[in-house]
């Protein structure tokens, strides 16, 4: 079986599991040889991550064994055409089509034992089958050896049982071999001794075999699972910088670098589909002084609850919320004119009124408010985003020499 990259697609990403499946890795990866199994959840891991990979070679092999086995239904027409339809029973109702099903069946139990077994079993069926067809047929000591041969080969090899499974099926073809040259009627001489030794020496070359490249492929897996998870291990830590770095650390919201991003696109979508941008800047009145009298600790908490006041009043998926740096904050709506981001605004105003209430305002006596600039365009020829930030700022400036606690609107609306 091939181990690919994309059989790890489904890797749990939790911490707890990486936690848990690192020291493992390590230690799987210099585990002595005789060792068959991960240690726990490991082993369950890997299991999981194999049975659909498994699921096919089973089924391709065995459909391959199979094939190759009612074949030999050609010879038995040959060799004894009278007793045809006893060889066609025996081959397809007896071999046949319990394997096919067993095999098929695997695909819809989840513990893998008994997955191994299902399939040890099919081939067990089709052993007993094939000696019951060379008694039929008096075949001789070394057709029997050679299919036999064939048959560790298809279990040790093509289909690739674990190897606890592939001793139990080996033992069992070595079984029905001792009966078959025991109660043979036909005269044996040294080929008794020829045929046992073939089979036994084909049974051990293939188990080395199988042994091996069940280890290769574990030590493989785990590679590729240590390489999986520290790369997930690395996007979430990429991730967790990219928050940082568009994040605002005081208050939470998007800080400056993130605003002049999403301004960017937003300004170009709207230049392509020709809708309204709407920009908001929001300021702090009189923070200064509010910050000087009760301290930055205060002053802190003042900005972070203006900065929640101003990202609820957003609408949720559309717009964004950004601290431009100091007091000022600024929130883009997308899709909006100059109206709808008065609306805005006024939901701003409202928050802080209802919500700023805590010991420093009231220590003060007096109310925190913001003043409110709106610029509001349609993105055309000859227009910029610069332009577009000084009408916002313009429009606050104004508000601000109105008196303060009050939003203005850019004169040229969209």
């Amino acid at each position: 079986m091939t181990l690919q990259p994309s059989m790890l697609d489904d890797t749990d990403d939790r911490p707890q599991e990486r936690s848990e499946l690192g020291p493992l890795i390590e230690k799987g990866m210099v585990q002595p040889w005789w060792k068959l199994r991960f240690d726990e959840p490991l082993e369950t891991v890997y299991q999981r991550h194999i049975a659909r990979q498994k699921w096919r070679q089973t089924n391709i092999g065995g459909g391959l064994c199979l094939l190759i086995f009612n074949s030999g239904t050609i010879l038995d027409y040959i060799i004894l055409p009278d007793n045809l339809w006893i060889s066609l029973f025996l081959r397809i109702c007896v071999g046949t089509l319990p394997c096919a099903l067993l095999f098929w069946c695997t695909r819809y139990v989840r513990s893998h034992r008994v997955r191994d077994g299902m399939v040890a079993t099919g081939l067990l069926i089709i052993a007993a089958v094939i000696h019951v067809l060379l008694t039929l047929r008096f075949a001789t000591p070394g057709r029997q050896a050679f299919s036999m041969g064939l048959l560790v080969v298809v279990m040790n090899i093509v289909i690739q049982l674990p190897l606890m499974f592939a001793l139990a099926c080996n033992f069992g073809v070595f079984l029905l071999n001792a009966v078959f040259l025991l109660t043979a009627t036909v005269p044996l001489g040294g080929d008794r001794h020829l045929a046992f030794l073939f089979v036994t020496i084909a049974s051990v070359i293939t188990l080395v075999a199988n042994s091996r490249l069940d280890t290769a492929m574990r030590q493989l897996y785990l590679v590729l699972l240590r390489e999986r998870l520290s790369n997930v291990q690395v996007r979430r830590e990429n991730r967790a910088l990219n928050a940082f770095s568009y994040t605002d650390t005081l208050t939470g919201i998007a800080n400056r670098r993130r605003l002049d991003e999403a301004m960017h696109t937003a300004w170009q979508t709207a230049y392509e589909t020709e809708t309204p941008l709407a920009l908001l800047i929001v300021d702090i009145d009189h923070f200064k002084r509010y910050n000087d009298r009760f301290g930055h600790p205060a002053g802190d908490g003042c900005l972070k609850r203006v900065a929640q006041a101003v990202a609820s009043a957003t609408r949720t998926g559309m717009d964004l919320a950004a601290r431009m740096g100091g007091e000022e904050f600024a929130v883009l709506l997308v899709d909006c004119d100059s109206a709808g981001a008065a609306i805005i605004a006024e939901r701003i105003h409202r928050t802080l009124a209802m919500d700023l209430s805590g010991p420093e305002v009231i220590l003060a006596l007096e109310p925190v408010t913001v003043s409110i600039g709106i610029a509001a365009r349609i993105p055309a020829n000859g227009s910029s985003i610069e332009a577009f930030i000084q009408a916002a700022d313009d429009a606050l400036y104004q508000a601000k020499k109105n008196g303060r606690n009050q939003t203005y609107r850019d004169t040229v609306a969209a």
